[in-house]
């Protein structure tokens, strides 16, 4: 996402340059994307540093650079759990007299551009207005801002929309695992397909950002005991052969989703995603 980042920034006529822990790493990334790299030392010359680092690194990393970069320049970061990090910027801002505001770009690197995809912006104590300035700039690529009045809602958030589904996806391919999957091809209904694609994009992204999702998340670890628990209830039903209770606990699920708005559009949308997939 990085990478991503640089990219988009040089296609709006900024001047952009790649930092990295490794400098080959730097130097190389820099020469692919046609930027300058650059290093710690130059950090003071900086309006803007945007970190892109493993969740477990940041919050170190946020204190560390902050102390390079000259007063009243902005630091912010991309991470996708948001409580430990949130904190480091707001210390970075007490200590050395930066600007902050934390990002979550609710999409992945395989975006075309800004235009139409979501990112999170998060306030940071004392910068409200560079929070402000952030959400406008995206709105003026084209970004759709969800505006998240603080780590813990966002935390508690992403714990459904992205540990979750990436949980999921991956309990999916594990089951799958050893399972002659080109003879499964040939009997697969629309919901296998859909579903096999899903956990296959999954598995094509980073393990470790992956892991961070789910391990660092608090809320993750509280919804996991609830999904064990649904899944165990149901499974007894199917293995009890009670279709009496599989039908309670499906129409329980019904029940909950029926107040989602595009809960009725649901089926047609699922076809034409197949229709782009065909």
């Amino acid at each position: 996402m990085g990478r991503w980042f640089a990219s988009q920034f040089k296609e709006l006529g900024l001047e952009v340059y790649i930092l990295s822990r490794r400098r080959e790493k730097a130097v190389k990334t820099a020469g692919e994307l046609g930027v300058e790299a650059a290093s710690l030392k130059d950090l003071s010359k900086f309006d803007l540093l945007l970190l892109s680092t493993p969740i477990a690194e940041t919050p170190r990393l946020v204190l560390e650079a902050a102390g390079k970069l000259a007063e009243g320049a902005t630091l912010t970061e991309i991470c996708s759990v948001k409580a430990n990090v949130v904190k480091a910027l707001e210390e970075a801002v007490k200590r050395f007299k930066v600007k902050a505001v934390s990002l979550h770009p609710l999409f992945g690197p395989g975006a075309a551009g800004f235009k139409g995809q979501r990112v999170a912006v998060i306030p940071v104590k004392d910068c409200l207005e560079t929070a402000e300035a952030m959400a406008d700039f995206l709105k003026s690529v084209g970004a759709k801002v969800v505006w998240v009045e603080s780590a813990a809602r966002h935390d508690a958030m992403v714990a459904f929309t992205l540990a979750l589904p990436h949980f999921i996806n991956i309990v999916f391919g594990l089951t799958l695992a050893g399972k002659p999957i080109r003879q499964l091809n040939n009997y697969a209904g629309t919901t296998f397909k859909l579903q096999k694609t899903l956990c296959e994009s999954v598995l094509q992204e980073d393990p470790e950002t992956y892991a961070s999702i789910q391990i660092y998340n608090p809320y993750f670890r509280r919804l996991l005991r609830i999904l064990r628990s649904e899944m165990e209830r149901l499974g007894k039903a199917v293995e009890s052969r009670d279709t009496d209770k599989f039908k309670r606990i499906f129409m329980r699920a019904v029940r909950s989703l029926k107040a989602d708005p595009e809960f009725a559009e649901a089926y047609r949308r699922f076809y034409r995603a197949l229709e782009v997939l065909d």
